[in-house]
This record gives C-alpha cells, structure tokens and sequence, in this order.
C-alpha cells in the first residue's frame, strides 16, 4: 500500500500494498480481535488485488457505498493503527 507522510503521521492509501503493508493488512483480515474490522482489512486487501468495489459489495453483501466507505475510512487510518 502506498504510504504517504504527513507531519509525524503515516497514512496508507487503497491499493498499491507493498510486500510488508500487505503481509500486515492480510494479517489483520485474518487474526483482528474485531470481526468488522476483519472484514473492512479483507476487503482491503481484495481491493489491492485488483477487485472492484461492485465486487466487493457483492461479496460483503453490503452496499456499494458501505464498501467505498469501508475503503476510504481505512485509507485515512494510520497504518501502525492496523497492526
């Protein structure tokens, strides 16, 4: 994922996860305590992958406003947050 720098903080972006980003967002879709957020990181990582939202809808079975949003509220976390 690409990573932008912003004062002191780190930001990641949708898509483009670079080998350790990546290994720490599939890691999260697998082992996060938070169910929800599993399925957000997941989606994510299909979304790096090269799935788009409407497919990405359909496999959350949500909206494809609940998975764009999904999308950008991850992109604007910080990604130590993730871990």
């Amino acid at each position: 994922m690409a990573a932008m720098v912003l004062g002191q903080r780190r930001f990641f972006l949708p898509q483009y996860l670079e080998g350790e980003e990546q290994q720490t967002v599939l890691d999260a879709s697998r082992y996060a305590p938070d169910s929800r957020f599993r399925q957000r990181a997941h989606a994510v990582y299909l979304s790096d992958k090269g799935y788009r939202l409407d497919q990405l809808a359909d496999i959350f079975a949500v909206d494809r406003d609940t998975a764009s949003a999904w999308l950008t509220g991850l992109g604007q976390r910080r990604l130590d947050e993730i871990t």
